[in-house]
């Protein structure tokens, strides 16, 4: 199938990749990990989101003060770039 048939996608390697952010922009997209990366961040994404919710618990819990749940931030922040990533294949 030609990438001029399709919106947003281009040949890559015989295979068609599309990506939602080049739809919308025009560009071209093309990923640049294979399924054993994708699942890697995947992975990673998810356990720092749990990590993240346990570390809530704990510090809800505890009766910690308020600032101490800044902590969260830092698995929060990771399970956002794992996701984000898998999801937009880079």
């Amino acid at each position: 199938m030609a990438p001029a048939l399709l919106a947003g996608a281009v040949v890559v390697e015989n295979r068609v990749a599309t990506c939602q952010l080049c739809i919308m922009t025009s560009a071209t997209c093309v990923p640049n990990i294979e399924q054993r990366g994708i699942r890697r961040r995947l992975i990673s994404g998810w356990v720092s989101f749990g990590t993240a919710v346990v570390l809530a618990a704990v510090l809800v819990a505890a009766g910690s003060p308020s600032w101490a749940r800044l902590l969260l931030f830092l698995p929060l922040w990771s399970a956002g770039i794992g996701l984000f990533q898998a999801r937009e294949k880079t």
